[in-house]
């Protein structure tokens, strides 16, 4: 059934008319606008004083309107598709939005402005409000923590974590860079040992060359640990020169083998002494090399890596710092403002036009602070037209009662003097027609007793009596028509006193009207210079 032929007071009502209502904190109505009054079916003397779920349908679940309440308490505005009750039992939908009425900062009551839902948003309802309570969702505060404020302080803070862990991860970096460098100078130091330890070995291999005998042990023993490190340790390119000359030794071995010391000897002089003296220099060269190469290799890379490291921290505290800057600039030029234009539109709600805008702000933020200004100044002039209005009505209220006042005593006035000459006049005719009567009884008294009257006096008594009774008949038909007049007069005095009076009960209804203007315009407070204008 469509929800449009339920009852016949939905007909009276447009679709883009407002269904206004406000209430106070317990939910008493307290004011109720035409459209409420003819759409509910109850007058407005019945919805006064009255709790607003007078016009609850039962339909409706508890659950609906319990998150209404909590959302009108925590100060936000609610919206919703609610099934409402006429006087007759009859039913409509509307979409509500509710929100709280705020003077000073505080809830002084409620508003509830309505218009008529459409199917589509009927039939949701219906869906939804036959199932089960939906859960409670976090999404209010939630919404709460999604300003720009809060957005903002949390994009910074995550910006600056993100500059605080790159940094660290690139010192780390370093760090360990610095520690691979140090390990492979380890392995540096470890092949300056190494070639130490080779050159020590040479030294006593030459010793043990020497003529004293059966040395052959020794020298096989030096040898093989030279062949040893040079196979496991000497395997890097710029010893490749070394290991020729080690190689050149294990000529050597045979002779060894056979211990022929003779043939030793004689290879030795050949040999060893010429290699021996040629290794000791590249060793100790390369060692010398390699340690030079080492520190400054190290030298460097700490230069490097200090380098790097400061210009890391120096960025990381540039960022830091640039967000910082940004973000005052942000909150100075875009978020106060913005928040100044929410306060202004938050007082401006509250019936607060006194406040001085403050013009800043930049792009979309300060074209919102302008027009809120902008806004303001004419709320304040159509207010003061307004409360100028009302003076002027309750002026020429004033004047008009007074009018219609005196008018209406002259009136009544003119309305008992029309009366008194009425009857006045009704007395005075009523004494001359008994004193032509009482004459002319006694002259046809006289006429009677008079047995010796002429006929020419007959003929006269007859005459006056004609005269009489003709005098009378026009004393008769004028008393008629003035009383007539007289009747109109009063009756025209009468009327005029009723439209009197409707016109001062009119006036009346103007002055409350008037009343009712200024005590909506008073809920605005405009400052001083409006209200003595």
């Amino acid at each position: 059934m469509n929800f449009m032929d339920d009852i016949g007071n939905v007909a009276d009502i447009q679709e883009t008319s407002a269904i206004v209502s406000k209430t106070d904190l317990c939910g008493m109505i307290t004011y109720a606008n035409d459209a409420f009054v003819r759409i509910s079916g109850y007058s407005r003397e019945e919805l006064i004083g009255q709790p607003h779920n007078i016009v609850r349908h039962p339909d409706m679940p508890k659950w609906a309107f319990a998150g209404l309440w909590a959302t009108l308490e925590s100060g936000e505005l609610w919206r919703g598709i609610v099934k409402n009750r006429t006087k007759d039992g009859g039913f409509y939908w509307v979409e509500a939005t509710v929100v709280p009425i705020r003077k000073a900062g505080k809830t002084i009551g409620y508003m509830s402005v309505r218009k008529l839902a459409s199917e589509q948003q009927i039939k949701s309802a219906e869906s939804l409000y036959q199932g089960a309570a939906p859960k409670k969702k976090a999404s209010l505060s939630i919404n709460k923590m999604l300003s720009i404020h809060s957005g903002y302080m949390l994009g910074s803070l995550f910006v600056m974590l993100l500059l605080l862990v790159g940094g660290f991860l690139g010192i780390g970096g370093i760090r360990q860079g610095e520690a691979q460098l140090i390990y492979q100078n380890r392995q540096v130091l470890k092949d300056v040992l190494v070639l130490s330890d080779l050159n020590g070995k040479v030294e006593r291999m030459q010793a043990n060359l020497e003529p004293k005998g059966n040395v052959s042990a020794p020298v096989h023993f030096d040898l093989s640990e030279i062949n040893a490190i040079t196979v496991q340790q000497i395997e890097k390119p710029q010893l490749e020169e070394i290991k020729k000359d080690l190689i050149s030794l294990n000529a050597l071995l045979p002779v060894l083998r056979a211990n022929n010391v003779v043939d030793l000897g004689a290879v030795a002089q050949k040999n060893v002494s010429e290699i021996a003296g040629k290794l000791r220099g590249e060793i100790l060269s390369l060692r010398t090399e390699m340690i030079n190469s080492a520190n400054e290799q190290v030298a460097a890379n700490l230069r490097s890596n200090a380098l790097i490291e400061n210009v890391s921290i120096a960025g990381i505290v540039f960022g830091i710092s640039l967000v910082l800057l940004f973000g005052w600039y942000f909150m100075r030029s875009i978020v106060r403002p913005l928040e100044m234009a929410i306060d202004n539109f938050d007082k401006m709600a509250e019936g607060d036009l006194t406040g001085d805008v403050i013009l800043s702000g930049a792009g979309e933020t300060g074209h919102l602070i302008r027009s809120s200004a902008t806004m303001q100044m004419h709320l304040k002039v159509v207010l003061d037209e307004l409360m100028l209005m009302s003076r002027n009505i309750d002026h020429h209220c004033l004047a008009l009662n007074t009018a219609l006042f005196e008018i209406s005593d002259h009136l009544d006035c003119q309305h008992d003097k029309l009366i008194d000459a009425k009857a006045l006049f009704e007395i005075n005719t009523t004494a001359d027609v008994k004193d032509q009567l009482e004459k002319l009884s006694a002259d046809v008294r006289q006429f009677l007793l008079s047995s010796e009257v002429a006929s020419g006096s007959q003929e006269m008594i007859c005459n006056e009596i004609e005269e009489v009774l003709c005098i009378e008949q026009l004393r008769s038909h004028t008393f008629n028509d003035f009383l007539e007049k007289i009747a109109q007069l009063s009756d025209l005095v009468v009327d005029n006193r009723m439209e009197t009076l409707e016109a001062y009960s009119m006036s009346a209804q103007l002055h409350t009207i008037s009343t009712q203007l200024n005590e909506m315009v008073s809920y605005f407070d405009v400052g001083p210079s409006a209200r003595n204008g």
